[in-house]
């Protein structure tokens, strides 16, 4: 993805994060009718719950750039 920053950072794991980010978010949207459960998630409808796993993710992704970015402007590697 962008290897001068995180060389093991791959658009193969970006895709995985987004689509278990969105699976996750669906079984979310399916938890809501389980009693009890309707009390702590939005009632928000599937596209909607959609949407922020694949917001959420990529701003993992990006927070994860950042700080790599951050690490190897200091000049840090943490093993």
């Amino acid at each position: 993805m962008a290897p001068w920053i995180s060389p093991k950072k791959t658009y193969e794991g970006c895709a995985g994060a987004v689509i278990f980010s969105v699976a996750t978010m669906v079984l979310c949207y399916a938890l809501r009718k389980v009693p009890y459960c309707n009390l702590i998630l939005p009632s928000f409808s599937l596209m909607e719950y959609i949407i922020m796993g694949v917001i959420g993710s990529i701003a993992a992704v990006l927070g994860d750039l950042f700080e790599s970015l951050i690490k190897r402007a200091a000049d840090i590697k943490v093993i």
